[in-house]
């Protein structure tokens, strides 16, 4: 008993240092997500984005985010809470990583001649462009507030342009959103077509939050995976749009996989490639220390069947 107890800590300690280490090249990442869900009967009661904020914080918690989530924010609520979020992404610095995630109604109208997308916060009466241009929140204005900051990685997502906006029936008034420009380190998501609408039925959100939490792929690659499972399901494979101005690779999961050995079906994992969000959730499993020397150590466990090995 006594060697088992041993044995925990000893790889507790690695296991923290192990995060340390990736908590300082890394960073930390933060996260703000907005469901609004309570409209007037003019621009239409939504049913899935409560939801949808639950899914992508629950995603984003599991690979290291502070998500902080926002529900039915008036106009005053969502720029406050914008404000509140680029302030602390400035205090981070550079290593910071910032994901913003929106999931309401959103629509799009001309601006000085210029197409400009909006956000429309919640309880908040909208019946023609005109009053979209004075009760919402321009999208290119939360981006530039973000952009402003000194953090290095920054996702913003919109998964708007519900398809129950009343005032906007009528087909000659576009409805969806205009690309938006990225800037650099900046990944701008869009969750359906340009000049398109989004049913209300969480499937962006699901199919995103899935691949967010796959080890060993690139922010491209989980987001491109998610769209084509929501293209899939859309009328004319209407494939969500992105605007990718990242500086670096960004992998949600971690960047390494696990390496399958043919002849003895062991996977190898060598750090310091481990994630912050994969260092904790190791230590709620079983785990045994293999062999350790000074600063040397190895920790052995099972995988997904499979014996796995951490070293550092």
């Amino acid at each position: 008993m006594q060697n088992l107890a041993r044995v925990f800590f000893i790889a507790m300690a690695a296991a923290l240092a192990w995060t340390m280490a990736a908590a300082a090249q890394e960073g930390p990442r933060l996260a703000l997500l907005i469901g609004n869900e309570a409209y007037p009967a003019g621009v239409g009661a939504l049913a899935r984005p409560h939801e949808d904020i639950e899914e992508m914080g629950s995603a984003l918690s599991a690979v290291g985010f502070d998500v902080t989530s926002l529900r039915d924010a008036d106009r005053d609520e969502l720029l406050t809470a914008v404000l509140n979020f680029a302030d602390r992404l400035n205090e981070e610095g550079e290593g910071a990583v910032g994901f913003f995630y929106y999931a309401g109604h959103g629509a799009s109208t001309e601006v000085a001649g210029r197409r400009r997308n909006f956000l429309i916060p919640a309880q908040t009466s909208v019946t023609n462009p005109r009053e979209l241009r004075v009760r919402g929140v321009r999208l290119d204005e939360i981006i530039s507030s973000l952009a402003d900051t000194r953090a290095g990685t920054i996702f913003v997502v919109s998964d708007a342009c519900r398809n129950t906006l009343r005032w906007s029936a009528d087909r000659s008034t576009p409805r969806g959103f205009a690309v938006e420009q990225s800037r650099p380190g900046m990944f701008i998501a869009l969750a359906t077509s340009e000049d398109e609408t989004t049913p209300d039925d969480g499937l962006f959100a699901t199919a995103l939050a899935e691949q967010l939490r796959q080890p060993g792929q690139t922010a491209e690659r989980s987001f491109t995976l998610a769209f084509r499972e929501v293209a899939r399901s859309r009328d004319d494979y209407r494939l969500p749009t992105a605007q990718m101005a990242l500086r670096e690779d960004f992998c949600f999961a971690g960047c390494a996989v696990a390496s399958n050995d043919a002849a003895s079906g062991n996977a190898t994992r060598t750090g310091p490639a481990l994630s912050l969000a994969e260092a904790r959730s190791r230590l709620a499993g079983y785990w045994r220390v293999a062999e350790t020397s000074g600063d040397d150590w190895r920790i052995e466990f099972f995988e997904d069947g499979r014996l796995a090995q951490y070293g550092g």
